[in-house]
């Protein structure tokens, strides 16, 4: 089974060896990307670190590196000839770089120049129990030895464009560290001192995930492991993931973990499937759009589990959380614990969790009062998180309806004051939130009182006939609308001109009189319009008038399109044919 974890930098410093498969390009980093991670590795070191109850304190994480353990024979034989490795040193420590490479070569680097700044040295490495990684690139195996011996006395090496990429990146090293790092430093008071800069992203480099008493804290990896006998070829998942197919996003990582065979002591293999399958199941249903959009504006046709675990997150956070910091809070604050019988406690107790939220947002999908007045708010720009919390603040044994009124009581937020709806003075222009939200609620209004009135009968009424479409409400792109335009409809084309006041007469009923027909002939339109204007009791009223809430309706763009600026009674017809 594919497995993942977070490993530091200092663990790869193990003599392991990494192949890179012809599949794969060359190196090939600018100067900015080297920049900015040496940016983000001097900041997070030389930053003060919050203390932490785990065991493996803070960490920087960089981004996944995917990999599979070679163990067949014949294979390592041929990565032998062609790197020049000893047998002895890769046996079970080889590993193919399906995605990452990048990231591993510029780390390599990186090190190379801290060995020419004698900040650290292979002897001062062996005598630590250290040895930097290799690598090796199958179709450039001379790639590897340039590396090895990378210094500040290296030749551009124009003629060779990975040697000239990977030596540049050298040289910008030594540009950051006489330009940016010194700024950085100041920038936290510390010394700008190139030495101590260079000492400080050593510590970082060389600290291992359990020690913890570093103040600069651990570089880490997200390892994602491909089972050796997984069955999956290595170059369609290199292919899959650079097409986007395969995305590592928090809630695949999450998976992963939870998943893990480490998690699920004695062959406990049922309750590994149990998980499994329940993950299916709620991925199943959140990808169903009338659940989706009742819960999200967002059109995600992806990754909707996420929106679960964002909610857990939500819990003790305030901020929303960035690309990384969901599986981070999983791993380093919730199942932190070692493999064994708390650990599998943790695990089940966070997926039993995560079922929870996802239960309660069922519930309130097969009510359609809350269905349709948590939909009103989520489509009023209220955060689910917010909704989420409100329900935590009551009592688990208090009855449905604290949590409704609760709700209404953020509505009426989004709404104008019942003050001027019973003056009849609901001052909503066109163009204004306000408008949109209330026309919505307005529909919402109707269907649920209609649900009120049906539950005096039943009290179990539930039947999902009376909920809002939020789905179609998204899809269809729902928008406000004027009613009645009172204006002249603005087409250049004759032909078509003629055609829609042709049309317009015809849906007020009105036959074609001498005097009409005069009209057309000598294409007096304007007159036209103004006795379509008489006969359909509409008259050309003020900018106020026409952009009022009277006159505004929500309407998807497909109809909208479809009648453009007819008068009222066409609109009519379309709509109700």
């Amino acid at each position: 089974m594919n497995t993942i974890s977070l490993i530091s930098v200092a663990e790869l410093l193990d003599g392991r060896h990494f192949f890179i498969p012809p599949y794969q390009r060359g190196y090939r980093w600018a100067d900015s990307q080297m920049m900015e991670l040496l940016d983000d590795l001097y900041e997070f070191a030389i930053r003060e670190k919050k203390t932490s109850h785990t065991s493996s304190g803070e960490f920087y994480c960089l981004q996944p590196i995917i990999v599979q353990r070679i163990t067949d024979a014949s294979k390592l034989a041929e990565i032998h000839s062609i790197a020049g490795w000893d047998e002895s040193d890769t046996t079970n420590n080889t590993w193919e770089v399906i995605d990452g490479q990048q990231r591993l070569t510029s780390l390599y680097i990186l090190f190379r120049f801290l060995i020419s700044e004698e900040l650290t040295s292979v002897k001062k490495l062996k005598r630590a129990g250290l040895e930097l990684y290799r690598l090796c690139y199958e179709t450039r195996p001379e790639t590897g030895e340039f590396l090895e011996n990378l210094s500040e006395d290296t030749d551009n090496c124009d003629d060779n464009i990975d040697f000239a990429f990977i030596s540049n990146a050298y040289r910008t090293i030594g540009k950051w560290l006489e330009t940016r790092g010194p700024q950085i430093a100041r920038r936290f008071n510390k010394r700008p001192n190139p030495d101590d800069i260079l000492a400080t992203l050593n510590d970082l480099l060389r600290t291992r995930r359990e020690d913890t008493g570093e103040s600069t804290g651990s570089a880490q990896f997200i390892w994602y492991e491909l089972s050796p006998d997984s069955g999956k070829n290595p170059i369609d998942e290199f292919v899959s993931i650079n097409n986007g197919k395969i995305r590592l996003t928090d809630a695949e990582l999450i998976k992963g973990l939870i998943l893990q065979k480490r998690n699920f002591l004695n062959d406990k293999a049922a309750e590994q499937m149990k998980i499994a399958l329940q993950w299916e199941e709620i991925e199943n249903t959140l990808h169903h759009n009338d659940f989706w959009h009742f819960l999200s504006t967002e059109s995600n046709d992806v990754n909707r589990i996420e929106l679960l675990f964002k909610l857990r997150y939500n819990e003790s956070h305030t901020l929303a959380p960035k690309d990384g910091d969901l599986f981070r809070f999983y791993f380093n604050d919730l199942l932190s614990a070692q493999p064994g019988p708390e650990l599998k406690e943790e695990v089940e107790k966070e997926w039993a969790h995560i079922v929870s939220l996802f239960n309660t947002l069922r519930e309130w999908y097969e009510d359609p009062v809350l269905y349709n007045i948590i939909g009103f708010l989520i489509h009023s720009n209220v955060r689910l998180e917010e909704i989420m919390a409100w329900h935590r603040s009551i009592d688990h044994d208090a009855p449905k309806q604290l949590f409704i009124d609760r709700l209404n009581e953020e509505i009426e937020k989004k709404l104008p004051s019942r003050a001027e709806v019973i003056e009849g003075k609901i001052r909503c222009e066109y163009g204004s939130p306000t408008v949109r939200y209330l026309l919505l609620f307005l529909n919402i209004f109707q269907l649920n009182k209609q649900i009120k009135e049906l539950r005096k009968k039943d009290a179990t009424f539930m039947t999902p006939a009376y909920k809002f479409p939020f789905d179609l409400y998204v899809s269809q792109d729902w928008d406000v609308e004027h009613i009645d335009s009172a204006t002249q409809n603005d087409l250049r084309n004759i032909d078509e001109k003629e055609e829609w006041l042709h049309q317009s007469l015809a849906a007020l009923n009105q036959e074609i009189t001498e005097e009409i027909s005069q009209y057309f002939q000598e294409k007096e339109y304007d007159k036209i319009w103004a006795y379509i204007l008489q006969r359909s009791h509409t008259a050309h009223s003020d900018e106020a008038k026409k952009n009022g809430i009277g006159n505004l309706t929500l309407l998807d763009s497909k109809t909208n399109r479809q009648y453009k600026n007819a008068i009222f009674a066409y609109k009519r017809v379309v709509i109700q044919p």
